[in-house]
């Protein structure tokens, strides 16, 4: 297993203090249910906004949940005010994340009651742990957002089928793997290594999958709640990857992706021949 870029000290429940980053785009209808999630579970400490540009009234509602909850929520946009896409404006604030600790929400998604407390108990557990991941569920907001998932065969939760180690995690996992998957939103992580990985990048689809295969290699990623979900996605008719067709072609470039990337990673001849085999069955 290549080492770690880092190691931090245990997690106590003084010292797990969470930073949560939101992208918003498009999403004023869903942001306060989103927001109100995050600031619900005790151990974030600050919700960070991060407004991509919208076109709709999203930087109107951040403001007033920012206004409404001084020092806990952050309101930002990117330099330029411009729209740079969610994988930039996840950068963005986790460069500017104060907490030990970092997770992302979508903003028309949202947390369950409860979302860090199974994380709690496996960073405490586990010292050399550098993230945990959990299981994902759905919510259908409207018959187009059933519709277009149905369609896609995705299921309904997003998660590892059994709890893998963190040493066999990147073999296991799709899309190198046959053990599942799982999802940004039901990812906690320890910031410091986080930002000493690749960080999100500019593929017009697969970003997440890429990086979180990236993290797999590079971090101990620990398995946490992957039966019950801890968090929720929003499917409406809105969403931005509804393209099928597109996102099985997105699926070679993804691998074209991850094979430049590994050529120049700490990885072992079996990460490549593993990267390289998913490859030719797809």
């Amino acid at each position: 297993m290549p080492s770690s870029p880092h190691t931090s000290s245990p997690a106590s429940s003084a010292a797990f203090d969470i930073s949560v980053v939101i992208p918003v785009f498009k999403a004023g209808r869903f942001l306060r249910r989103c927001v109100e999630s995050v600031l619900a579970q005790p151990q974030v400490r600050e919700v960070i906004l991060v407004e991509d540009g919208s076109p709709d009234d999203s930087l109107e509602v951040g403001r007033k949940l920012a206004a409404g909850h001084p020092g806990r929520v952050r309101l930002v946009q990117h330099p330029d005010g411009g729209n740079h896409g969610a994988g930039a404006s996840r950068n963005l604030g986790a460069e500017i994340a104060t907490s030990r600790f970092l997770a992302f929400l979508d903003a028309d998604d949202y947390y369950l009651p409860g979302r860090f407390a199974r994380d709690a108990d496996v960073f405490a557990a586990h010292p050399d742990a550098q993230g945990v991941y959990n299981a994902l569920g759905t919510a259908f907001e409207d018959e187009a957002g059933r519709a277009w998932y149905r369609k896609s065969g995705f299921p309904e939760l997003t998660t590892m089928k059994q709890a893998v180690s963190p040493e066999q995690l990147f073999f296991m996992m799709n899309p190198i793997g046959p053990q599942g998957r799982f999802s940004f939103d039901a990812l906690t992580l320890r910031r410091e290594p986080f930002l000493q990985t690749p960080r999100f990048g500019n593929l017009e689809i697969g970003e997440d999958t890429l990086l979180l295969v990236q993290l797999a290699l590079l971090l101990r990623l620990y398995p946490g709640s992957i039966r019950e979900p801890v968090a929720v996605r929003g499917v409406h008719g809105g969403n931005r990857v509804q393209d099928l067709k597109a996102l099985r072609t997105g699926t070679d470039q993804l691998f074209r992706a991850l094979e430049a990337w590994i050529a120049t990673a700490p990885a072992t001849p079996r990460h490549r021949r593993a990267l390289w085999l998913a490859h030719l069955s797809k």
